[in-house]
């Protein structure tokens, strides 16, 4: 079956743009636009929101940093009218690209660029696929806060410049006391801070493209150590480890679920804890592949939510309700001949009632 017979037999005779990339599973381009959008803004909770979003539409996150970058490499190609040429997109969405292009400073995209690199590099040696591409995320998100650090080291290190020249001066002249300049205040983390108009006019210039840094050095250790406070604050709480809350929050998954199939399998698991491990006993084969595809996840959002990072899962099969399923499925409708064969068994007048009038079955 043909692309176009897939689409028009699942959309009818109107097909629209989200039934086909519904029915071809192909990745929106307005996520990444809305991914960008929300880069400039400095907005982590929709940029996380997004990308769990894009992960429960099925699509691994190596595939979405790809994409990513790909989107990134066709704005920076618009910032150039030259280049132009290079973006093999339909004028409306290339009118998109330049719009937004005009927004972006070059440097926030080179920097952003290098990040999905490094990230897409990387994917394959991460234990936490997710994480390390969140990890990405929010360092893209935090581009702009690195370049106050930019300017802070520049001026450091031309006052430094002045301070030993003045101590050469000083040695060919009269000795005077020097007085010692305080030292620069550092807040937390990794960048100097600035005054707040300082702030506001650096971060409005290079947000419109008016204001270029020259360099932006990601030092972004403050992001790592942040992750480790978090992870301890939440290895510190309290466990609500228990069969009821599992339940209540094994509930809640499954009525988030857009698969009808995958909210019938876990709606109709049953539930055991043993320990820190979680039984989960199904019906059928097919209800357990359903459940292991969304094993990841799930373990994920109840260790989250109970506060119990030790709880693993481990998935069986009710063999009882797999053999009843296998009985209650409907037989084939018999052959004449298997009709025939069954009157042979039961009655075996019927083998000399054939041959004493000599019938024969029609082929």
């Amino acid at each position: 079956m043909s692309i176009f017979d897939r689409i028009t037999s699942f959309s009818g005779k109107k097909i629209r743009y989200s039934d086909v990339i519904e029915n071809l599973n192909v990745l929106d381009y307005d996520y990444y636009f809305q991914i960008t959008d929300a880069l400039l803004a400095e907005d982590a909770a929709v940029i996380l929101n997004l990308f769990d979003q894009i992960l429960r539409k099925g699509f691994e996150p190596d595939i979405f940093i790809s994409g990513l970058a790909e989107h990134l490499r066709n704005i920076l190609v618009c910032k150039d009218a030259s280049t132009l040429a290079l973006l093999e997109v339909g004028e409306s969405l290339r009118e998109r690209y330049r719009k937004q292009a005009t927004l972006t400073p070059a440097t926030f995209l080179l920097t952003a660029l290098n990040l999905c690199n490094d990230c897409d590099i990387n994917f394959k040696m991460a234990r936490h696929k997710r994480l390390h591409v969140e990890m990405a995320l929010l360092k893209m998100c935090y581009i702009h806060r690195a370049v106050p650090a930019a300017v802070q080291e520049k001026k450091t290190t031309d006052l430094t410049k002045d301070r030993v020249q003045a101590v050469t001066n000083a040695s060919n002249a009269t000795p005077t006391a020097i007085p010692t300049p305080p030292p620069p205040k550092t807040g937390n983390g990794n960048a100097m801070p600035l005054d707040r108009d300082e702030m506001i006019a650096l971060a409005s210039g290079i947000r419109q493209g008016v204001k270029k840094a020259e360099s932006i050095p990601l030092r972004l250790d403050a992001y790592d150590q942040a992750v480790e406070v978090e992870e301890a604050h939440k290895a510190s709480l309290q466990s609500r480890l228990s069969l009821e809350n599992i339940q209540t929050e094994w509930a809640a998954y499954a009525n988030s679920i857009e698969s009808n199939l995958l909210r019938m399998a876990l709606t109709g698991a049953e539930l055991q804890l043993n320990g820190h491990i979680l039984l989960v006993t199904v019906k059928s084969i097919t209800d357990r592949n359903h459940v292991q595809g969304e094993t990841l996840r799930l373990l994920d959002t109840l260790r989250r939510r109970l506060h119990d990072m030790s709880l693993k899962i481990e998935l069986a099969i009710d063999e009882t309700k797999a053999q009843e399923q296998l009985v209650a499925r409907p037989q084939r409708a018999l052959t004449s001949k298997e009709k025939l064969e069954r009157l042979k068994e039961s009655n075996p007048m019927v083998e000399e009632f054939l041959r004493r009038f000599d019938l024969k079955m029609d082929e």
